[in-house]
């Protein structure tokens, strides 16, 4: 089997969507099993420090009730959040400043302080013009009231506009009422995200869920790609065809490595040979360092780059191609959603 074809096999992945570089509400605290796209209610409650009790509640599992009847402090600690998670994904600068307070800060997740209306104002501007779209959940998991100021403290998840990618941070806010309601005195984002879960690390990965397909002069490639049962894995299946001739069938898994903090895959062909990539975002998409093993032993490695086009196509590039330690030619190929099938 040529190194052409053995690596045709190994392929899916989108382009971050950025959610870095200007922080308002940007990539925000961890929130545990959270999806990337927004959910009917933009804030919940997933376990809540009630006042003026000494103890916290206990904390509860995400999707469960908290189990008790909220107090009128943290239903009106939901109705505030509400409003700010509101203003975001609304891309409204000016529903946004009505949140804080005339000389409220807002400090994002590098510490670089936004004291004001006109620093947030420039700062939620420039936000949106170059995030245009995103939405943001957020969970409240603390609300606690210290003299005429209320302390909160959650999570929120940020989704791109396309919804395959998002990102997660812890935050904290304090809130003083006014005579039309809570207003924000200070919100402030924390980079120490918690470890994100195996599924929430492949979310950007999850729409190559589907059939495609590579047809070139001298073979044809299908590739189908699903989520395994647990949702911790993307499953892959690769067929490689010369006419009629069946010339190869690999099986792909693609997983988050947790101890490095980065996607890998692993690939398994029919002839007994396998092969592993890991995963790392480039300029324009995915860049993978792969290599492979032969049935026979020989050893091949490559570089590869993978462009997003639009949702139903990307390019891969391979270069850095190296079989039995001789150099060979880089190419480039494209890959398309197969259109869904006629109905008769």
């Amino acid at each position: 089997m040529s190194m052409k074809n053995r690596y045709v096999k190994v392929v899916a992945t989108v382009a971050f969507a950025g959610l870095c570089g200007v922080h308002f509400l940007s990539p925000v605290a961890a929130q545990q099993k959270a999806a990337a796209t927004t959910p009917a209610k933009s804030v919940t409650i997933k376990a809540i420090a009630t006042v003026p009790a000494a103890k916290s509640q206990p904390v509860v599992a995400e999707g469960e009730a908290v189990g008790r009847e909220l107090t009128p402090l943290e239903k009106e600690m939901l109705t505030a959040t509400d409003r700010l998670v509101s203003a975001f994904n609304e891309s409204s600068v000016e529903k946004l400043l009505d949140t804080f307070l005339p000389e409220g800060e807002l400090i994002d997740e590098e510490g670089n302080l936004h004291a004001g209306h006109e620093e947030i104002k420039t700062l939620a501007t420039t936000y949106f013009e170059k995030f245009p779209a995103t939405k943001t959940q957020a969970t409240l998991e603390s609300v606690r009231q210290v003299g005429d100021l209320v302390f909160t403290d959650g999570s929120r998840v940020v989704s791109s506009a396309d919804g395959r990618s998002f990102s997660a941070l812890r935050f904290a806010a304090v809130w003083k009422k006014t005579e039309s309601g809570y207003r924000l005195v200070s919100l402030r984002d924390f980079s120490d995200a918690q470890p994100l879960t195996p599924h929430e690390a492949l979310k950007s990965l999850e729409w190559i869920a589907g059939e495609w397909v590579n047809e070139g002069s001298d073979a044809r490639v299908e590739l189908a790609f699903r989520w395994s049962d647990d949702e911790n894995f993307i499953l892959g299946e690769i067929t490689v065809r010369r006419g009629d001739t069946l010339v190869a069938r690999s099986s792909q898994r693609i997983g988050y490595d947790a101890a490095r903090g980065i996607v890998r895959s692993w690939t398994f062909d029919s002839d007994g040979g396998f092969g592993a990539s890991e995963w790392e975002p480039g300029d324009n998409g995915w860049v993978l360092q792969s290599a492979a093993t032969g049935p026979d032993g020989a050893q091949a490695s490559a570089t590869m780059s993978i462009i997003p086009v639009n949702e139903d196509r990307f390019t891969i590039r391979v270069s850095n191609r190296v079989s039995e330690g001789r150099e060979e030619t880089d190419y480039e190929y494209t890959v398309v959603r197969k259109p869904p099938a006629v109905r008769k």
